[in-house]
């Protein structure tokens, strides 16, 4: 009944416009259908907030071919956005200028949904100036060609990016223009389950001056994508990645635009390295300086059966960056035989560098947010009630049901626990897993919005210490 929904209405862009001022702090503020505007302000801080729905085009009021007011830092230095999670806007998810200023430790989902009228390439997230940080971000669902275009010197790093570019072609998840590559570096990521390239030295190799040249790709790791590297240009340096399960060549190191004369390949351990796109190594070798790398084309072999826990799921739904162990095995061919680089190898283990992204017995990082992002979703995802703690372990019936596009799932925990919440098809078949981690105490509500299944009877499975208890629901589409 319509008439006993909480229905909410958008009436303005901005909750707060800034402009010609420094040092204020924006805390613990939950935004709905709007977001903030800096203007020639500096040193500003944007901490432990939530947007949903910070952004939308005025299509309805007839405005069109015009950007949507998006989250906005312009003309300012010296700013950060950290622990604040982004869903479901229309247009970028944020874009600052001038420089100086880092994104560290947000969440990114659901990002430009349309994808039109922005103001040059497509981009979930757009920095600019130079001196820019982005660091240990999860960014995932994404419309736009390109995730994020960084900057002039920048240093991306520590993120998990996946599942993006659905709506355009071509573009990468971390994309640099010939301006942008000297002295950047990506290090230290994870981008996989997407139809882009990972990360990408673009441009036509004609720039001027040392454009297209100097950038530096290490430590990542890459998988189920179409190339984790693209390198454009020459003088290149691109250290201890490792890269399996592309769609075409893993580590792609292009003759043509640029020629890529000078540039550094080393201690890569991927399934296919060469010159060309597609192409073989035998028939594109590698330009400029290559080895002390691992190359499928002249090993055979998969790289992923030389780790100790590369991930297995068949559906992205599935993905949990904590099951996952890229270091080599024990008796590993990568183990020791790379080539110490100053400052990218110092600290390895063993007589000598490692191949690949890890090192036996080095740390084991995940990149990504490193809070529960289950504590921002008020309202649409997860909502916790701790006015009244319940009496008993309860999975309520979800509503709607039947449901056409998304529904809610109610349950209560009467003590703290581990909690797996899934959905499965009438054969028994898993078709999603919801949550599977530890929960306190509490009334707790949960969206589930499916994707890419067809109408038919599910059944919703809560599993935890307490036992099994199991809701039937009808999805019409």
């Amino acid at each position: 009944d319509p008439n006993s929904l909480n229905i909410h209405g958008k009436v303005q862009s901005y909750s707060f416009q800034i402009a010609n001022s420094s040092y204020i702090e924006l805390k613990g503020l939950h935004f709905f259908a709007s977001t903030f505007k800096m203007d020639n302000s500096d040193y500003m801080v944007v901490d432990s907030c939530n947007f949903l729905y910070p952004s939308c085009y005025k299509r309805m009021l007839g405005i069109v071919d015009t950007e949507p007011e998006m989250t906005l830092i312009t003309d300012s230095e010296n700013c950060t956005v950290s622990r604040c999670a982004f869903r479901y806007t229309d247009g970028s998810a944020i874009e600052t200028y001038s420089g100086n200023n880092t994104i560290e430790n947000c969440y990114f989902y659901h990002i430009d949904y349309t994808v039109t009228d922005l103001s040059s390439v497509m981009t979930t997230i757009r920095m600019g100036g130079s001196n820019n940080v982005f660091r240990q971000n999860t960014l995932h669902r994404t419309g736009a060609s390109s995730g994020i275009n960084p900057g002039n010197i920048s240093i991306v790093e520590y993120n998990d990016m996946y599942d993006t570019g659905y709506l355009q072609s071509d573009g990468a998840i971390v994309h640099l223009m010939e301006g942008q590559q000297p002295g950047s570096e990506t290090r230290y990521n994870w981008f996989h389950d997407s139809p882009k390239y990972g990360v990408r030295f673009d441009g036509d190799g004609v720039a001027d001056g040392d454009n297209g040249s100097q950038g530096t790709m290490h430590h990542n790791v890459s998988w189920n994508i179409k190339t984790g590297h693209m390198v454009k240009g020459h003088h290149h340096f691109v250290y201890n990645n490792t890269s399996f399960d592309t769609e075409k060549n893993s580590i792609v190191i292009l003759i043509d635009m640029g020629g890529n004369e000078g540039t550094i390949t080393r201690n890569n351990a991927a399934d296919k390295i060469a010159g060309h796109r597609s192409d073989t190594y035998q028939n594109y070798p590698v330009p400029g300086i290559y080895d002390h790398n691992w190359n499928g084309y002249e090993t055979g072999g998969d790289v992923k059966d030389l780790l100790i826990s590369p991930p297995a799921y068949e559906n992205v739904e599935d993905y949990n960056p904590d099951e996952y162990d890229f270091r080599p095995n024990p008796d590993s061919e990568l183990i020791d035989a790379g080539m110490h680089v100053e400052g990218i190898t110092d600290g390895y283990v063993g007589s000598a560098p490692d191949l690949g992204a890890y090192e036996y017995g080095g740390e084991n990082w995940t990149p990504g947010v490193t809070w529960d992002v289950s504590s921002y979703q008020l309202g649409v995802y997860e909502q916790r009630n701790t006015e009244t703690l319940p009496k008993a372990f309860h999975l309520q019936q979800n509503y709607p049901n039947p449901f056409n596009s998304r529904t809610q799932i109610r349950f209560n925990l009467n003590h703290p626990q581990k909690i797996r919440l899934s959905v499965h098809s009438i054969t028994g078949q898993l078709i999603n897993t919801i949550l599977n981690k530890f929960m306190v105490d509490g009334h707790y509500i949960i969206e589930w919005n499916p994707v890419g299944i067809s109408t038919g009877i599910y059944f919703i499975r809560m599993e935890s210490e307490n036992g099994v208890q199991i809701k039937k629901c009808l999805l019409l589409k």
